[in-house]
């Protein structure tokens, strides 16, 4: 030990304060040596406070250019009382003289960072013994908090990502823009809309997709469609249920397997029991077509982004077990996924919460993210209805946060809701006139498009059997 060192109790942490003190020692001998601990050091993992106020001083000196030793130092923490009881200058300038040599230093810095991992560590198994003795928590949740905190320790001990020359990203961009043009498809997984798909690039790997839209739009619909042509492109995809029960999701699918096949029958007459003898035929064949796709379903009233990545990542590892690669995260819908418990009781900032949790969940994960929400009722005053990226509720994080806004719209559900007394011969003749010219209209307004154009897609729609195309069919 250099000097007289701060007092810390007999149990304490793990620490090596002879390891602190040489690597700061290193540092006032030869500032040079700063650079050979920046990437492995940071203030927080000194367990001396004093030592922490330090190095970061050290640190903010020598990123200027400005002399860091004994005198400099111990000037600019005049004011810190933990110091100055050590004799400040006098305490530093025994460190400084007392040096190992800087080549030694890194050897030190991972004794300290190793050390700050392990109290770290402690502090994180206290934290769930306390939570595994209340009741206040449950066990889903105490596990998800569990692994949140070891991701975030894990990120934040891993390297960053290094600096590398641009040439490292030009080749790696040129093998990626080759492998499209030559293999002609979309560098996302495909929304299952061919034009789409062109206008965004389809879901690409690490994207946060909103798909927002007022109740009626076709948006479960979209999100079905969606899961079932990831699927059949050989990226099956983990969808989250918060608002529908997983029997309706799957009848929404069965009722879309059908119709591609030839063999429609409407979803709301199935729920009702009103199927005809073939449409029941249909029914079983649609059944049986579905239980073939490697779709999982996750059915829950409420999770917290956390949980969804434990989920997620247990799910891939099973796929890639079954050598399958897991295709987008489909979430529906944002509205019932629960913050972490510090932000409950204030929505703005838990809005804020999960969508940057969102993000996260996509870039660690490496896919794509397609979470549902809803459209404030601005849109509704507005004459033509159509939606707009500012009509998102609660929050401009989301707006923020997304590498794409996705507002379908169907004008339709508009008209059909004015229909006029059929007494009225003249408004009901211009009504079925309006009605003829937007029935089944599906357009797919790209609000927001991080990585290109933005725009409006059109497409077809009927919700009834939750049928979408790129256009309508020859008998509509």
């Amino acid at each position: 030990m250099t000097g007289p060192p701060p007092t810390v109790p007999p149990d304490s942490l793990p620490h090596n304060l002879d390891a602190e003190q040489a690597v700061l020692g290193a540092i006032l001998q030869s500032n040079s040596a700063f650079w050979h601990v920046s990437d492995i050091l940071e203030a927080r993992h000194f367990f001396e406070p004093v030592h922490a106020r330090i190095f970061a001083v050290l640190g903010e000196f020598v990123a200027i250019g400005k002399l860091a030793d004994a005198v400099t130092v111990s000037q600019e923490l005049a004011d810190d009382v933990a110091l100055t009881e050590l004799r400040g200058a006098r305490y530093l300038r025994v460190l400084q003289s007392a040096a190992m040599a800087v080549i030694s230093v890194t050897d030190y810095a991972v004794i300290v960072r190793d050390l700050a991992v392990r109290r770290d560590l402690i502090n994180l198994a206290r934290d769930i013994v306390d939570g595994v003795r209340s009741s206040a928590v449950s066990a889903p949740e105490l596990l998800a908090t569990t692994q949140s905190a070891l991701d975030r320790m894990n990120g934040a001990e891993r390297s960053d990502e290094p600096i590398r020359p641009i040439s490292y990203f030009a080749e790696r961009a040129y093998a990626e823009a080759e492998e499209i043009a030559i293999s002609g498809r979309s560098p996302g997984t495909t929304f299952g809309l061919g034009h789409l798909d062109v206008l965004t690039g389809g879901m690409v790997k690490e994207d946060l997709i909103v798909l927002a839209a007022r109740p009626g739009m076709g948006k479960s619909t979209l999100l079905a469609h969606t899961a079932l042509a990831a699927c059949a492109n050989g990226e099956p995809p983990l969808f989250y249920s918060f608002e529908m029960r997983g029997e309706s999701m799957a009848l929404r699918m069965m009722s879309a397997l059908s119709y591609r096949a030839g063999m429609p029958f409407a979803y709301s007459d199935a729920l009702k029991g009103k199927l005809s003898p073939i449409e029941r035929q249909y029914l079983r064949d649609a059944r049986d077509a579905l239980i073939a796709l490697p779709i999982d379903l996750r059915v829950k009233r409420s999770l917290t982004v956390s949980q969804i990545k434990l989920d997620a990542r247990r799910h891939m590892r099973a796929l890639e077990k079954r050598g399958m690669r897991m295709g987008p995260i489909i979430i529906d819908y944002l509205g019932l996924l629960r913050p972490e418990a510090t932000y409950r009781g204030r929505r703005v900032e838990e809005v804020t919460e999960i969508s940057a949790d969102l993000k996260t969940l996509a870039g660690e994960l490496g896919g794509a993210v397609l979470v549902a929400a809803q459209l404030n009722r601005e849109v509704e005053k507005r004459a033509d209805k159509k939606p707009m990226l500012s009509d998102l509720r609660e929050s401009g994080a989301l707006e923020q946060d997304a590498d794409k806004v996705i507002l379908p719209f169907r004008a339709e559900y508009y008209v059909q809701k004015d229909e006029p007394d059929d007494r009225d011969i003249d408004a009901m003749t211009e009504w079925r006139n309006v009605m003829a010219n937007v029935r089944g209209a599906f357009e797919v307004i790209v609000a927001k498009n991080r990585m290109g154009p933005e725009g409006v897609v059109k497409a077809w729609c009927d919700v009834s059997f939750n049928a979408i195309r790129d256009t309508a069919p020859h008998n509509q």
